[in-house]
């Protein structure tokens, strides 16, 4: 269990499990404006919680859970290696580098050697032609990746998550919820053109070079309702209340646990940063 810390509820952070079923909470906004440096895990099978070390502060990032068990969190570029408890950063390049953003999503490739991030918000909506990248995790190099099928338009503080062969991203904000649908299905199996597409079809498996699946949780997609079956609706939806279950039930935690810590030492380890802190 944590010792002699304080934990507050927090808003705006991403949540990581990994393989070995530990949840990780990093950063986050506290409800009087400070942002956290704060890295706890909830271990969901014992349920006890842990604090590790941190970096700097970041929110409303994307983060997900790499082959070699370290997360990448995309604001900045950093990397936490679970196995050692040691963070890196990460200088990138390539030709086409992302703007600063905030409320992106990220996702792993089903090469398990890219990330792929997409849309998030600067001062206004990111245009289309520049809401999807990929980014080499052995070279650290950005790229726009050929997408046919149509140009789909971006949003922010959305989920994403892979299902078979397509990243599925979930709700968010940013478009018009009265003729867009919910869900965006991007097939990812061929890593020389995504694709768009309104029909999800589960019965089809990913490339056999394509042979990692990195998804620990579901998600779903499209741009048509009306092209996607009941059970890939489902698939959506249950991902991305898996997500709010996740982090309810870690907040629940967090808030038990804090109660009945009230009465010891208070640490905060919180700094103040500019709300447009997040930036590629």
């Amino acid at each position: 269990m944590v010792e002699d810390s304080y934990v507050s509820r927090k808003r705006s952070l991403s949540v990581v499990v990994d393989y070995d079923r530990k949840m990780y909470l990093f950063g986050g906004w506290l409800i009087n404006n400070e942002y956290t440096n704060d890295m706890f895990i909830l271990d969901t099978i014992n349920l006890s919680w842990s604090s590790l070390n941190a970096t700097v502060p970041m929110v409303n990032y994307g983060a997900t859970l790499l082959p070699n068990k370290n997360i990448i969190y995309i604001g900045m570029v950093y990397l936490y290696d679970t196995i050692n408890d040691k963070w890196s950063i990460k200088k990138t390049s390539g030709p086409s580098i992302p703007s600063k953003r905030y409320g992106l999503s990220v996702v792993l490739g089903l090469d398990g050697k890219q990330v792929i991030i997409f849309g998030g918000k600067e001062n206004t909506i990111i245009n289309p032609k520049k809401s999807l990248y990929n980014l080499n995790i052995n070279t650290f190099e950005w790229s726009i990746p050929n997408v046919s099928g149509g140009i789909s338009k971006s949003r922010y503080y959305h989920k994403a998550h892979v299902i078979g062969k397509y990243m599925v991203i979930s709700f968010g904000m940013g478009y018009n919820k009265s003729i867009e649908s919910d869900i965006l299905l991007l097939d990812i199996n061929n890593n020389n053109e995504y694709k768009w597409t309104s029909i999800f079809d589960p019965s089809t498996p990913p490339s056999p070079s394509s042979p990692f699946l990195p998804s620990l949780r579901p998600s779903t997609n499209p741009k048509t309702l009306s092209r996607i079956t009941p059970a890939a609706m489902a698939g959506a939806i249950i991902g991305t209340l898996f997500d709010v279950i996740l982090l309810s039930f870690g907040s629940y935690f967090l808030y038990k646990w804090n109660k009945n810590n009230q009465n010891k030492k208070h640490i905060t380890r919180t700094i103040l940063i500019p709300h447009s802190y997040s930036n590629c």
